[in-house]
């Protein structure tokens, strides 16, 4: 049976109109990762970690990361949330950055630049240059399987990501602390996803990569995946849970 003319046509038409919208539809901005390099035992920190959780409830599409560096643990209190290798995560950003030294509160959006974590407007403009990125890496994090597990699936949606890094960040989720002693001595101290440990999870092959990890034990803890270049470059992609 010949098919009209006319009809042919319009079929043409509505095919090229829905590739046209398919192609006109945006890549998903990806989740905006801000890592707060930040100590209980400095003065300016607790201005920068009340804007990151103001900033985060604000906008579900930022990751929030508390990094308690240990630097300031000789100081007059030891931060119960430090560990040199969050420290160890600022310096590196810092070799990467090409600064000569590290300071809190500092923050670090989508592992692209550092800004003063206090200073607001100074945040809000490197986030909304983060924001206008698009997502490089899909990152699926499963729901915790019947043995204790969480599947973690990472695939790139766009340009080639090469040997990106991928890495697991477990956090606990806010804490309430009564600072004894220090610059905050007197004070009760509030922080979002403290740092309990960071751990590398390999490269990704071709692109793609499947991690499995232990879940958290309890619900006070969470579990972030962060997808970034080599060597603590722009961060790629990132989920949590």
């Amino acid at each position: 049976m010949r098919v009209p003319l006319f009809m042919l046509v319009m079929l043409l038409v509505m095919v090229s109109a829905a590739n046209q919208v398919l192609a006109a539809s945006p890549t998903p901005h990806k989740t905006v990762v801000l890592e707060l390099f930040t100590s209980q035992g400095c003065s300016s920190c607790p201005p920068a970690d009340a804007l990151l959780h103001r900033l985060s409830a604000e906008d579900p599409s930022l990751l929030p990361l508390s990094f308690h560096v240990h630097y300031w643990d000789s100081l007059g209190w030891k931060d119960p949330f430090s560990s040199t290798a969050n420290t160890a995560r600022q310096n590196a950003y810092a070799q990467s950055f090409g600064d000569s030294q590290v300071y809190t509160p500092e923050l670090v959006v989508d592992g692209m630049s550092g800004v003063v974590g206090s200073q607001e407007n100074a945040v809000r403009n490197v986030i909304a240059k983060a924001k206008a990125e698009q997502s490089a890496v899909k990152v699926t994090i499963d729901a915790p399987s019947h043995d204790g597990h969480l599947n973690i699936s990472v695939s790139q949606v766009q340009q080639d990501v090469g040997n990106a890094e991928v890495w697991a960040v477990r956090f606990n989720r806010s804490a309430q602390t009564a600072v004894k002693n220090g610059e905050n001595g007197g004070r009760t101290l509030e922080s979002i996803n403290n740092v309990l440990s960071l751990t590398s999870l390999g490269t990704l092959n071709k692109g793609k990569g499947h991690f499995t990890i232990d879940a958290p034990k309890n619900a006070s803890e969470g579990v972030a995946v962060i997808v970034q270049k080599p060597n603590h470059g722009q961060v790629l992609g990132a989920a949590s849970s």
